[in-house]
C-alpha cells in the first residue's frame, strides 16, 4: 500500500512538471540577463515581457517615438525555461539593480507567482521578491514601419515623398 502512495506522489509530481497552469519559471546567465536589460533599458524604465512557449520576446520604443528595441531569447539561451505564453510588465531599474548584484556568469533563477503577480528572483542563496507591473498600463508595443510609409523602409540616399520633406 505505502508503494502505491509513493507512485501516486511521483506522477503528480511528474504532472506539475508539465502543467502549463504552474507559471513560469527559468534558469538564466547573469551576464545574458544583464546585457539585455541594459538594451532594453537605454530607451525604457519599464516594459512589457512576453513569456512565450519559444523564448522570451521584448520589443518597445522610447517616448520620443526615435528608437525601438526588439529583442528575442530563444528558450535555449537560457540555461531552463518554462514559458505559458503570458505578458509581465517590469520596471527594468529594478530588476537590473537584482540582477547587478550577481556575478558574472552566475546563474539567477525566477519564478513567476501568477497569483500574487510577482517575480521571485534567487541568486546564489539569496532571495529577492519584484512586484510586477500591470502589462495593461505600460505603453503599446510598436509596430514594425510598412515599406512605403513615410517613416518606412527608405535605402539611403531615397528621398522621402515631397509632401513629408520640410518646407
Amino acid at each position: 500500500m505505502a508503494a502505491q502512495n509513493e507512485t501516486a506522489e511521483d506522477d503528480s509530481n511528474d504532472a506539475n512538471d508539465t502543467d502549463p497552469d504552474i507559471g513560469v519559471g527559468m534558469i538564466i546567465n547573469a551576464t545574458t540577463l544583464q546585457e539585455t536589460l541594459d538594451t532594453v533599458g537605454a530607451l525604457v524604465d519599464e516594459c512589457k515581457i512576453h513569456l512565450d512557449e519559444d523564448g522570451i520576446r521584448i520589443r518597445t520604443v522610447d517616448p520620443a517615438n526615435v528608437g525601438m528595441v526588439d529583442v528575442t531569447l530563444d528558450a535555449s539561451a537560457l540555461e531552463h525555461y518554462n514559458g505559458n505564453g503570458g505578458v509581465i510588465g517590469v520596471n527594468l531599474d529594478r530588476l537590473n539593480d537584482i540582477a547587478g548584484m550577481a556575478d558574472s556568469g552566475q546563474l539567477i533563477n525566477m519564478e513567476l507567482d501568477e497569483e500574487t503577480r510577482k517575480l521571485h528572483i534567487k541568486i546564489d542563496g539569496l532571495e529577492y521578491t519584484l512586484a510586477l507591473i500591470d502589462p495593461d498600463s505600460i505603453r503599446q508595443e510598436p509596430d514594425y514601419p510598412r515599406p512605403g510609409s513615410p517613416h518606412g523602409n527608405r535605402h539611403r540616399g531615397e528621398r522621402a515623398p515631397a509632401r513629408y520633406q520640410g518646407r
